[in-house]
């Protein structure tokens, strides 16, 4: 038996048991909360006491023998020395005290403070006495023999009578060769003991405290406890953190370390063997604690106030409940269950009807006291009934914020509580479209059902106006576009429509189709047609609202090519580091996408992956597929490998059902058709193409994707002409839809490649040079395509050579190996026809490394703003270096035009080509290189690359 930190109270013990060896009684007193580690103290002594000649008495009181006179005492003169007819006249006197009043053996003195048979007990009393005093003179002369050591364990639960004689044995104590060794656990209740407040009075007791183990004591413990192993710093801590230093508690913890699983694995920590002993804590403990300990689980960060204020709360206050429950270690400082395994244990304790009239009056109290709506819910939900006239209000309250939270599980949760409840169509509607919502978000192959409940109401005109604009964009997402086109077509009506929110919430509805459903939007009446033009901004610009709005206004200039530099500047300003919600998702992904179609390539991978993890780490499905979707496009366009796009898109189609994908599914479904068409596995992109379309997918803008990976699986497959009527069909909706944007779909190359292979050079030329004017004043890999493109339909070779060399530094800039490696074979075939072997080598050669090449799935860090909450934003990456401060503040004093100087320099380019690439004069691009020189404090072109990547200013 091992005693860790006791060493100080053994050598108390010890000092005293010399006195007594001497002739002179002591009393020591132990004390401490369950599983401190009293007894094993006790039996310490005991064993030290016995080694050195005393005579050893131990009774261990339970509070099952409280009630039954001398139980202690009848253990102790069992282990006593006696002939035998001192021990008859024990058995004699035992079965006189059993007798209770009246004289019936084992009779139940616990009504007796009820009784009126006054002569009964009074002779009963007497009786007692007599026996008492019988007792102690088999004990006196028991200690005539020697030195005894006389120990009770949790004398607190010691029958009245042997505390009684007990006490009686105090004014021959200091005569006595006696060791009283008690051990108490808690405090003394002064009203039901206050024979046991005699013992103490009466006694000169030495107390010893024992406290909970130091992190020290917990490592050793954990290593010197049946098969326990030395733990590490780390585990220590947790330890200790876990179970306050309760040896008990430690104990449990190293048998879960000690255990394994069925495969040989470690098992969990904390596990079954900390669990039993939570268990075991807990039911040492007087009912009236355990019961406080059941409130505090089932409520959870319930005020002590509060708690107090339960109708059947016992003697004891909240505050003392957790007082002794922080002492065994159940609780921290701050009375909170110290680890979930603590509080699942003790609701385990809980009968369910009592938790629920525990969740019940918590949800009054709460209510009554004007606290939060969440907090109200809560117990709501689990309350099962009889619910009071505010819950709806309250439910749907608490389900708004929770949704604005993130909270999507939770809301739901309310929400469904709320429509049962709710009385009212109308609000049976209201709370029936925000879960909705929030059921596509958690089960989107179920929430058609839920849908089709708040379609119902709509049409019966139940549905709040206020709801429409939401239940719209819901309906075209879940791919019904009619019945998403009725529901707009119900805001827009002149004839309901009344105040600024509904023109307002109508304006961006329809700007929000014109985006993502241009064919839907057009087809609208034109007089509904005009309503999307941009609503009055409200009057606080930080509202909720504004923030989609803005999104999809940043979007639709962006599609339509009608972005300004400042909203250039903002597309890398506003996508980093947002927190994903149900409030923000809408507005994320619009952000998302105008960085995806302004080339922002790696800002947006790297945004994309902290969002997915944002969606797993809420475990809202619809988010991780659509976000999955989109990382499968930005992987494609960035050239990363086609394992990492193939990766994404089945994640993305693993993640939700595609019945309930809508005309989204053509995101990821695109994706796979472009790696498989990309290495020639043909009968996987055709069957990928054989799966059924949704409905209005050639109405969205995620059918003219659809139409691209098409034609370019057509291409492949040796089809030119069918892939020129996928082309054209781009075409032909990109020009009606005013959405015209090559880097969307780049249908001009696209179909100058299906030209070229039916012999159309001319054609092909025309569409390419159309191209090229539309992309010149951009840098990214869709500029550097159409370069190579223009290349193949032109007949000089040495225009040709042209053309691709500034491909080539284009497509490397923006670390697109496959693309780069098309350009490198095209230019080595144009040297070959100039005569020029050689380069054409080295040409080839630098395309044969570039197909070799993989590059990296690392994502780069996102950039946050340096306004940006710092709780939304994530996390450094492991294994990545953090960037000091210095690059950043350099960044801000170049400029941006100063930065795609200094970045077309670096990369080798002469400046007459950056003058072209950015379409300004040589003069000025001088003066840029002079200014980035002197910022950057270099002397010459060939040290900027350096200096630049030092700065992490190069483009990635």
């Amino acid at each position: 038996m091992h005693l860790i930190e006791r060493a100080e109270h053994m050598r108390e013990l010890a000092a005293m048991y010399t006195e007594v060896q001497r002739g002179r009684g002591r009393a020591a007193l132990i004390t401490g909360a369950t599983g401190i580690g009293k007894t094993r103290l006790l039996d310490a002594a005991a064993a030290h006491a016995e080694r050195h000649g005393a005579r050893v008495l131990l009774a261990f009181a339970a509070p099952a023998e409280r009630d039954r006179p001398f139980a202690v005492l009848e253990q102790l003169l069992r282990q006593a020395p006696l002939d035998p007819e001192a021990r008859g006249r024990v058995a004699e006197l035992v079965g006189t005290a059993d007798s209770g009043p009246g004289g019936e053996p084992g009779a139940d003195r616990s009504d007796w403070t009820d009784r009126t048979d006054w002569v009964d007990r009074t002779d009963w009393t007497d009786r007692v006495d007599r026996t008492g005093r019988e007792f102690g003179r088999i004990l006196l002369r028991a200690l005539d023999r020697g030195p005894v050591l006389l120990g009770v364990d949790d004398v607190q639960d010691a029958d009245a009578e042997s505390l009684r004689v007990l006490a009686n044995l105090a004014p021959r104590l200091q005569r006595t060769p006696l060791f009283l060794l008690l051990t108490r656990n808690g405090h003394v209740d002064s009203i039901r003991n206050h024979e046991l407040l005699e013992l103490l009075h009466r006694f000169d007791f030495q107390r010893l405290q024992l406290a909970p183990l130091s992190r020290q004591g917990v490592a050793e413990l954990l290593a010197r406890a049946p098969g326990g192993r030395p733990a590490d710093e780390a585990t220590a801590r947790h330890c200790h953190a876990v179970s306050g230093g309760n040896p008990l508690l430690v104990l449990g913890l190293a048998g879960d370390r000690a255990a394994t699983t069925p495969d040989g694995r470690p098992a969990d920590v904390p596990g079954p063997a900390f669990r039993e002993a939570v268990l075991f804590a807990l039911h040492r403990m007087p009912p009236e604690i355990r019961s406080a300990a059941q409130r505090m689980a089932v409520l959870g960060p319930v005020t002590a106030a509060l708690a107090e204020r339960e109708d059947d709360a016992a003697d004891p206050s909240c505050r003392y409940a957790a007082e002794r429950l922080s002492a065994v270690g159940l609780l921290d400082r701050h009375h909170r269950f110290r680890h979930a395994a603590v509080r699942e244990t003790v609701l385990a304790t809980v009968p369910t009807a009592r938790r629920v009239g525990i969740h019940h009056y918590a949800a009054r109290v709460l209510y009554e006291a004007g606290r939060p709506a969440t907090d109200v819910a809560e117990h709501l939900v689990d309350s099962d009934g009889p619910f009071p006239a505010w819950a709806v209000d309250t439910l749907q309250g608490a389900a708004e914020h929770l949704l604005a939270c993130g909270d999507v599980e939770t809301a739901a949760a309310h929400l469904r509580l709320a429509r049962r409840l709710a009385d009212e169509p109308e609000r049976r509607a209201a709370v029936g479209a925000l879960l909705a919502q929030a059921d596509w978000q958690l089960r989107p192959a179920a929430a058609a059902c839920c849908t089709a409940g708040v379609l119902a109401s709509m049409r019966a005109g139940e549905l709040p106006r206020r709801h429409l604009g939401t239940l719209g964009r819901l309906l075209f997402r879940q791919g019904l576009p009619d019945e998403g086109t009725e529901a707009l077509l119900a805001l827009a009506d002149p004839a309901a429509r009344s105040d600024f929110a509904d023109a307002s919430e109508l304006a961006f509805s329809l700007r929000w189709l014109s985006t993502s459903f241009p064919g839907e939007f057009r087809a609208l009446p034109e007089d509904v047609r005009a309503l999307a033009a941009p609503a009055a901004a409200p009057a606080d610009p930080a509202a909720p609202a504004v923030e989609p709005r803005r999104a999809v206004d940043l979007l639709h200039a962006v599609l339509t090519r009608r972005a300004t530099d400042e909203d250039l500047r903002r597309v890398e300003r506003v996508v980093s580091g947002r927190r994903l919600t149900p409030a923000t998702v809408e507005p994320v992904l619009d952000w998302l996408a105008a960085a995806v179609y302004t080339e922002r390539l790696d800002l947006a991978a790297a945004e994309c992956e902290d969002l997915l993890r944002q969606a797993e780490a809420r475990r809202v499905p619809q988010w991780q597929a659509v976000l999955a979707g989109w990382r499968a496009e930005i992987a494609q366009r960035r050239g990363e490998p086609a394992a990492v796009v193939e990766r994404y898109a089945r994640t993305a189609l693993a993640r939700m059902p595609e019945r309930a994908w809508g005309t989204g599914i053509a995101g990821p479904i695109s994706a796979l058709v472009l790696a498989a068409a990309g290495r020639g596995d043909h009968e996987t992109a055709a069957d990928l193409l054989g799966r059924p379309l949704p409905r209005g997918l050639f109405r969205s803008r995620h059918g003219l994707r659809y139409l691209h990976a098409r034609g370019h699986a057509q291409l492949a497959a040796g089809r030119p002409l069918a892939a020129v009527a996928d082309f054209t069909s781009c075409r032909r909706l990109m020009t009606e839809w005013g959405l015209d944007l090559p880097a969307l779909v780049p249908w001009r190359t696209d179909l100058a490649q299906a030209l070229l292979r039916l012999d159309r050079q001319a054609e092909a030329r025309a569409l390419a040079q159309e191209q090229l004017d539309l992309v010149r004043y951009t840098t990214g890999a869709t500029h550097g395509m159409t370069l190579r493109h223009l290349a193949a339909a032109t007949e000089s070779p040495a225009r040709q050579a042209a053309l691709l060399k500034r491909s080539a530094r284009l497509l490397q800039a923006c670390g697109h190996p496959r693309e780069s490696a098309l350009t490198m074979f095209a230019l080595s075939r144009a040297y070959v026809e100039l005569g020029e072997a050689q380069q054409a080598r080295t040409a080839a050669r630098r395309a044969q490394s570039l197909l070799e090449q993989e590059r990296p799935a690392r994502v780069p860090a996102p950039r946050t703003r340096p306004d940006a909450d710092p709780a939304g934003c994530p996390p450094p990456r492991a294994g990545e270096p953090a960037r000091s401060e210095e690059p950043a503040r350099t960044e801000e004093r170049l400029s941006e035009a100063e930065q795609r100087v200094a970045q077309l320099a670096s990369r080798g380019c002469t400046n007459r080509e950056i003058a072209d690439l950015l379409h300004i004069t040589v003069s000025t691009v001088e003066q840029h290189l002079t200014r980035v020189y002197r910022k950057l404090g270099v002397a010459r072109r060939t040290k900027l690359a350096d200096r630049l990547r030092e700065l992490s200013l190069e483009a990635a």
